[in-house]
């Protein structure tokens, strides 16, 4: 999505020759395979170790920062590859996000149009708060000591990346379009939406 946002920003001319019809699932499948791959590692390694005690989780679902608290042993070393698969998986693609970003508020700058200020500010900003949502969330559930965890905080966390966000990705990416925005005060009979 900031590859996408990037270029139409920044290239809006040269954007159906950067975004052709192979860039897209492309770059679908390489976020697919990366996280399927990430996801085997966990499981692959989670099923290794032996586990004590009642087998029973807090969260929601089952997600290996409960399924660690359930193992028998010194899980030092698998903690270690939580942390280097997190920092692959959560702060690698921050960096290209952010140089994006700075990349689209430069060009919107440089722009002379008022409304084509607004209207690029409007498709970044959008995006750059869904972006923010679930990368906060998934630092703040990931990215913690074992030891500052707690299982309240944990669910709160993953039902807020694993829900909230993607319920109101369609949101911020529609309330910026005037057809929604007029639709949708028509249906509420005022005006919310400037």
């Amino acid at each position: 999505m900031s590859y996408d946002r990037y270029v139409a920003i920044c290239h809006p001319l040269h954007y159906t020759v950067l975004m052709n019809r192979r860039v897209g699932p492309m770059m679908a499948v390489m976020s697919w395979l990366g996280s399927s791959i990430n996801s085997l590692f966990h499981t692959v390694s989670l099923m290794h170790f032996r586990f004590c005690g009642p087998l029973k989780s807090h969260p929601f679902y089952c997600e290996f920062p409960a399924v660690v608290k359930l193992v028998r042993g010194d899980i030092t070393a698998y903690e270690t590859t939580v942390c280097v698969s997190s920092v692959l998986l959560l702060l690698l693609p921050i960096f290209p996000i952010c140089t994006s970003c700075i990349f689209i508020l430069h060009s919107v700058t440089q722009m002379h149009s008022a409304g084509g200020k607004r209207n690029a500010f409007a498709t970044w900003s959008s995006h750059l708060t869904v972006v923010s949502l679930w990368f906060g969330a998934y630092i703040f559930s990931y990215m913690r000591p074992r030891s500052k965890r707690t299982p309240l905080q944990g669910e709160v966390g993953s039902v807020f990346y694993s829900i909230v966000t993607p319920t109101l990705n369609p949101l911020m990416y529609t309330l910026w379009n005037k057809n929604v925005a007029k639709a949708l005060r028509r249906v509420l009979g005022r005006d919310v939406i400037t």
